[in-house]
């Protein structure tokens, strides 16, 4: 995508811009907590309290990182009074650093694009990260994909191409959207020439004129188009578990949508690869954003709740504006109404 480090929304509503879309529960806190010019001890401390919420300093510092790059959040810097060390030194930005050259040596080597999780094996071998260093990583290269930067406007990693890494090919997609033109049926064509004809045959087997038919080749019947031929919404459905992918494909089978399993947290690449497609569903399908839908459909656990606003999130600052993206299940209503059902039977 040629947009990067875009911002992840101004407010917990998103009534101020349209772009916008809400913020997760825990980052509306943290946000406000942050505002109060609280640290990042105290704000965790507060989550606890006020909440129930328990997130570890590190936690919150890497929220408020990501937030920051909206300066419309306004986040709150804390200054360090102890002396800190030229980012271009710390060990981070030389990982970042290495990988710059590390990349471009492995394509020429193999030919081919390495997996984030290859370059982090490569790293290991060569001690430069350690294994339980693996979620630090991943994170380092996000944030240098995406061209994160600090309060005053500076990056925080050297960068690094945002597809950089193979494709994903772990989260599967099924299906299409189908809006194919429809053909007009053609003509019949016109009845040959009887002595032409006979000449040719002539010409071929020196006798045949009692194969000649006196009719002209058939037309052919035209076709209807697509099922979502001229209709002006386009519509995905993305859905948690790549297991379930079958059924999904299975139940919507005659609705001619693609289909897809983001597996969780999807990495960046594959939703690169995602947006990637949505902007060609713009430029050469002619839709506007406002007319794509993606329709989720995920657990209703802490994680579950969360993707759907990662998956906003990661949109949003890979360049996809103005999408709707909207939870389909499961809800807190169909929870509800589940339980309810459950329990009416004892």
């Amino acid at each position: 995508m040629a947009n990067k480090g875009r911002p992840i929304g101004r407010d917990g509503t998103g009534a101020d811009d349209d772009n916008a879309f809400e913020f997760t529960p825990k980052d509306k806190y943290i946000l406000e907590l942050n505002h109060e010019g609280l640290s990042y001890s105290q704000i965790s401390d507060r989550l606890k309290a006020d909440h129930g919420i328990q997130l570890a300093k590190s936690s919150i510092s890497r929220r408020l990182r990501e937030l920051m790059q909206d300066p419309a959040n306004d986040v709150k810097i804390r200054k360090c009074s102890i002396p800190q060390k030229p980012r271009e030194e710390t060990r981070w930005y030389k990982i970042v650093e290495w990988l710059q050259n590390a990349i471009p040596e492995y394509v020429a080597l193999n030919g081919f694009k390495p997996s984030s999780r290859t370059m982090f094996y490569q790293a290991q071998d060569e001690g430069i990260v350690e294994k339980k260093e693996h979620n630090a990583f991943v994170r380092a290269t996000v944030e240098a994909r995406l061209g994160w930067t600090d309060s005053e406007g500076k990056l925080l990693y050297p960068e690094l191409d945002i597809d950089c890494f193979a494709a994903d090919d772990s989260r599967k997609v099924v299906g299409y959207y189908d809006n194919d033109d429809p053909t007009d049926p053609t003509e019949p064509g016109p009845i040959p020439d009887p002595d032409s004809h006979v000449d040719w045959l002539i010409r071929r087997l020196k006798a045949a004129p009692q194969e000649y038919s006196g009719k002209g080749p058939e037309g052919e019947p035209g076709q209807k188009g697509g099922r979502w031929y001229d209709q002006p919404e386009y519509v995905e459905l993305w859905e948690e578990k790549v297991d379930l992918l079958p059924g999904f494909d299975k139940l919507l089978e005659n609705k001619c949508i693609k289909v897809r399993a983001n597996k969780g947290f999807a990495s960046l690449v594959w939703l690169n690869q995602c947006c990637n497609e949505l902007q060609e569903v713009i430029d050469d399908m002619g839709f506007e954003p406002e007319h794509i839908h993606i329709k989720y459909s995920g657990d209703w656990d802490p994680s579950g709740e969360g993707m759907v606003y990662y998956i906003k999130k990661r949109l949003r600052q890979l360049g996809i504006e103005g999408v709707d993206v909207e939870r389909i299940a499961v809800t807190p209503e169909q929870s509800t109404a589940l339980y309810t059902l459950i329990y009416s039977q004892y």
